[in-house]
């Protein structure tokens, strides 16, 4: 299942289950979206607008791609992004987060990070900065 949406809000104790589809934020529009709860499940995450990961949300169950397009914004207030790959064309910032991110990293954009952050995947693929 594919889906489009301009923008996502998820508030602390809500559910996003992605069950192996598709879910594009952002479109044309480029707006914000804010995930505070719970993303599971397998599939794509295709991020063309800004996303915010709060420091509340729980991705552990999330093995879906996430996949930050040109000029997208993903702000990750939290290491935990998941199992799945992340192909960071646009803006992958962590902020104010400290640790390991032990996701593999592709694409061609850019990875900043406000903390202390050890990148421990199979980043071979990513040519960014």
């Amino acid at each position: 299942m594919s889906q489009n949406l301009e923008y996502v809000y998820g508030d602390v104790g809500s559910t996003l289950d992605l069950d192996g589809g598709k879910l594009t934020l952002g479109g044309d529009s480029y707006m914000t979206s804010w995930f505070n709860g719970i993303v599971t499940g397998g599939g794509l995450l295709d991020v063309y607008g800004d996303l915010i990961i709060g420091q509340t949300s729980d991705l552990s169950g999330l093995s879906a791609t996430i996949d930050i397009e040109q000029y997208a914004v993903v702000e990750a207030q939290t290491l935990e992004l998941g199992s799945g790959r992340i192909v960071a064309d646009g803006l992958l910032l962590i902020e104010s987060a400290s640790g390991t991110l032990d996701n593999n990293i592709s694409g061609s954009g850019d990875v900043w990070s406000t903390g202390d952050t050890t990148l421990s995947g199979d980043n071979s693929g990513f040519s960014g900065s």
